[in-house]
């Protein structure tokens, strides 16, 4: 690869054949390697396990240093990108375009950090929480100021960011919370009613957060009854219990709620949400968190399906801990040996084949094996069973998190300290 100092072209081959381009062509084609890659990697960071998140990190900033030392039209580059890619369904390349432009932190970053949210259309309730997160890692000039043009914007994946970076930086009035969650858009009802739980308003707004649980959006839905079981409100677990309708929009999220706040008695109410969704993943992972010991017959049915069985194997380690070795991880009769030889008391609730403890999940979260969102689930279980705690922001880079994380555990090993091993409730 060679260029000619003075000329505007660029040789991308070691052969004197090879096809010569404009600069500004060679950058662009720089930016949209380094831009996919970013997104590969904001991918991996969320879904492989802590420990591979600070190596993660180190590969992200080195594609963004390659986009800085460009020196050129970085901004208009990330942004003909983006619009390329914004039709891709991949969620994570939101989140490449706004940690790029956010980087960049040029005058016409604002403008195209918001042109970019506003190519979302307004129907589109996830992306917006991947936009927020990326925007969360940067520094901003004047990030209140940016926050508020993108609440001004007309676009409501925009206005859904711009109450999120708000909240992040202590700057979301109640009145602008309760504007949020009255929105017509789901995406921004969605995000106000997280906001709730970053700045510690959801009692105070738990009428509006009520409402929302009728609102037929799963992600409206899901982060009301999430704010209200982390603050001690029961409104969400009674309406699971009560069989709702917010039973049918959560689906296998109600399995969160009765993580959360549920007994041993929930099961059934368990068995109802799986019965009405394909199983994944996440559904067995949540069966094995809920921790209740005669869910094994179901757990062990999925061994037999090769799409299945390492998620299943996780969930029966979540509940069972190691009771089969590696050789016969995969094994039904080994593991209905072993949890019959083992004598649960069906009484008590389990994790990792102990009677439940605050100490016990947050050894988990400080193994390193778990992804972001098996702890962000885990910390959510610790902070309503003991009565809240401080918030922690998984999605920071690693020594923030980290350092959220230790003020976490500190809080919630007092606020364990007498925590009857088993118990479902305090």
């Amino acid at each position: 690869m060679s260029a000619t100092s003075g000329t505007k072209t660029v040789q991308l081959s070691a052969s004197p054949q090879g096809e010569s381009i404009e600069i500004e062509g060679f950058h662009a084609r720089v930016v949209d390697h380094c831009a996919d890659t970013i997104a590969r990697f904001a991918q991996q960071r969320a879904a492989f396990s802590l420990a591979t998140a600070p190596e993660t990190e180190i590969r992200i900033g080195h594609q963004r240093d390659a986009i800085l030392s460009l020196q050129g039209n970085g901004g208009s580059h990330i942004s003909a990108w983006w619009q390329r890619s914004v039709d891709s369904g991949d969620p994570w390349k939101v989140w490449a375009v706004i940690f790029v432009l956010g980087e960049l932190g040029d005058v016409a970053s604002r403008g195209r950090i918001r042109g970019a949210l506003e190519l979302l259309p307004d129907d589109d309730e996830d992306r917006w929480a991947v936009a927020a997160e990326a925007l969360g890692l940067v520094s901003l000039p004047d990030p209140v100021a940016l926050g508020h043009d993108l609440w001004s914007s007309p676009s409501a994946v925009s206005q859904a960011v711009g109450l999120d970076l708000l909240a992040r930086l202590g700057a979301l009035t109640i009145d602008l919370l309760r504007d949020g969650i009255n929105h017509p858009e789901p995406a921004v009802m969605a995000s106000a009613a997280r906001a709730t739980v970053r700045t510690g308003a959801v009692r105070e707004l738990a009428p509006e957060l009520t409402d929302c649980l009728d609102v037929p959006s799963r992600a409206v839905a899901w982060e009301a009854a999430r704010a209200l079981t982390i603050a001690g409100l029961s409104a969400a677990y009674f309406y699971l219990r009560e069989d709702r309708k917010l039973a049918s929009t959560l689906g296998p999220l109600g399995i969160e709620i009765l993580t959360m706040a549920g007994d041993d008695l929930d099961i059934g109410r368990c068995e109802t949400l799986i019965a009405e969704t394909p199983v994944t993943a996440p559904v067995l992972s949540a069966v094995g968190r809920f921790g209740n010991v005669t869910a094994w017959s179901f757990l062990l049915h999925y061994l037999a399906d090769p799409a299945l069985v390492e998620a299943t194997v996780y969930a029966l380690r979540t509940l069972f801990g190691d009771l089969v070795p590696g050789a016969d991880v995969t094994s039904f009769p080994a593991w209905k040996e072993a949890i019959a030889e083992a004598d649960f008391n069906p009484v008590l609730r389990y994790r990792r084949g102990k009677p439940w403890s605050p100490s016990t999940v947050l050894a988990e979260c400080a193994s390193g094996t778990l992804s972001r969102g098996e702890v962000e689930r885990r910390l959510d279980e610790l902070a309503s069973r003991l009565g809240a705690g401080p918030s922690v922001d998984l999605a920071l880079w690693g020594p923030d998190a980290k350092r959220q994380l230790a003020v976490f555990d500190t809080d919630a090993l007092a606020r364990g300290a007498g925590w009857r091993p088993g118990a479902w409730r305090a």
